[in-house]
C-alpha cells in the first residue's frame, strides 16, 4: 500500500473518533461523578480510556471500588449501591444541558441524561467492584458483577444476585487499558486500525442485527497483530491482515480473558451459524476490494 492510501485511512479513522463535544461531555460527567463520590475509588473503563472508541458514544461504565475481595460482607453490597445512589441524588452537580435521571439497579447505579423531549442521549453505569489481586503491571484486578460484562441495553432485563460469590467475576480492565496504551505509544496506527474495524463491524450490525460480532473481541485481534510487529506495522497492512484472516478469526474461540484463563472473550463465536459466517465473509470481501482500490 502507498503512503497516500495509509494517509487516507488515517484521515478516515480520525473522522471516526469521538467528537470534541463528546469528549467534553464525558470529561465533565466523569469529573462530576468523582467529585460527588470518592475520587480515588472511581475508575473509568471500556474503549474510551483505551482510545479505541468511535463516535457516537452513548454510554460509559465507571467502576466504584468497594474494598478488598474476601474482606467484605457481600450482604452489604446492596447497601453500597444504595449509598452511592443517595450520594449522587443529593450531591451530583449536573455539568450538562441534559436532565439526569438516576435509578438504582441490582448491580449498579445508572444516570440517564435526557433531552427536552425525554429521549436518552447518554448514560452512565456506576458499577461496584472489589479489588482482587494484581496483574503483571502491578495494577489492581477486580471482582465485578457478572452482569457488567453484557451490553448496557441488555442489563435491565437480567437478574443478578450479589449474595452469590459466583455472581462476582474476575476482571482486569486496567490490564486491557495498559496493553492498549503501550501498544498505541509504540505505534498509533493501532487505535486507528481498531476504529476502522469497529466501523466495518457496525456496517454488518446495522443491516443484520442478529450477527453479533463484538468490538472488544476484534480489538484484541488487532492488538495481537501490532504486538507482533510493534513499530513497523502500518494501518493498511493491519487491515489487510485482519480482513484476510476473518475466516480463521470467526472459526472458533481463540482469545483467553486476561483475568479468567478458562474463559474465551470470543466464546460467542460458537453461536454464529454457517450462514451468518458466510455473510460476514461476503461483507469482508466488499470492504477488502475497497481497500485494494486505495480506499479512494
Amino acid at each position: 500500500m502507498t503512503d497516500e492510501t495509509n494517509n487516507r485511512l488515517r484521515h478516515f479513522a480520525k473522522n471516526l473518533s469521538p467528537t470534541e463535544k463528546e469528549k467534553e461531555l464525558i470529561s465533565k460527567v466523569y469529573d462530576a461523578i468523582r467529585d460527588c463520590l470518592d475520587e480515588g475509588k472511581c475508575l473509568q473503563i471500556g474503549s474510551y480510556p483505551r482510545y479505541t472508541s468511535i463516535t457516537p458514544i452513548h454510554d460509559l461504565d465507571i467502576l466504584y471500588n468497594i474494598g478488598k475481595w474476601g474482606a467484605y460482607d457481600l450482604t452489604n453490597a446492596n447497601s453500597v449501591i444504595h449509598s452511592v445512589h443517595s450520594r449522587l441524588e443529593s450531591g451530583f452537580r449536573n455539568p450538562t444541558n441534559y436532565s439526569p435521571r438516576m435509578s438504582e439497579q441490582s448491580h449498579s447505579v445508572t444516570i440517564s441524561f435526557r433531552n427536552a423531549i425525554d429521549e436518552e442521549c447518554f448514560s452512565v453505569d456506576i458499577v461496584p467492584a472489589f479489588e482482587d489481586g494484581h496483574n503483571e503491571f502491578n495494577l489492581p484486578m477486580y471482582r465485578v458483577p457478572e452482569i457488567a460484562h453484557i451490553k448496557h441495553s441488555e442489563r435491565a432485563a437480567r437478574s443478578w444476585n450479589p449474595l452469590r460469590q459466583d455472581s462476582w467475576i474476575k476482571s482486569d480492565p486496567r490490564g486491557y487499558i495498559e496493553c492498549a496504551k503501550r501498544t498505541n505509544n509504540a505505534n498509533d496506527d493501532f487505535r486507528r486500525t481498531v476504529k476502522i474495524v469497529k466501523f466495518w463491524k457496525n456496517t454488518i450490525r446495522d443491516s443484520r442485527p442478529d450477527i453479533k460480532l463484538k468490538s472488544f473481541h476484534l480489538e484484541q485481534v488487532i492488538l495481537d497483530f501490532f504486538r507482533a510487529k510493534p513499530t513497523s506495522l502500518t494501518i493498511s497492512e493491519a487491515l489487510f491482515q485482519f480482513l484476510f484472516n476473518i475466516p480463521a478469526i470467526i472459526d472458533r474461540p481463540q482469545i483467553k480473558d486476561r483475568a479468567r484463563p478458562d474463559v474465551y472473550i470470543d466464546g460467542y463465536i460458537s453461536d454464529l451459524t454457517s450462514g451468518q459466517k458466510g455473510i460476514i465473509i461476503a461483507v469482508r470481501d466488499s470492504f477488502l476490494k475497497k481497500l485494494e482500490d486505495g480506499f479512494s
